[in-house]
């Protein structure tokens, strides 16, 4: 679980549109892959490697 998802009823008990809601959904998405990806690039090779993951698996992350 993401720690955003808490904040998404909120989002609609504002009114917003679906649209909308979509939209900010999607950027939330994508700040949480870019901020997993910036933790896991700070790791050693050993480290990913211990949790089965290489540098080229940071890139594939969606």
């Amino acid at each position: 679980m993401r720690a955003y998802d808490i904040y998404r009823p909120a989002l609609t008990d504002l009114g917003l549109s679906s649209a909308i809601y979509r939209v900010v959904s999607a950027v939330m998405d994508w700040m949480e892959t870019r901020k997993t990806q910036d933790v896991l690039s700070d790791l050693s090779d050993e480290t990913l490697s211990d949790i089965g993951l290489t540098r080229s698996d940071i890139q594939k992350l969606r």
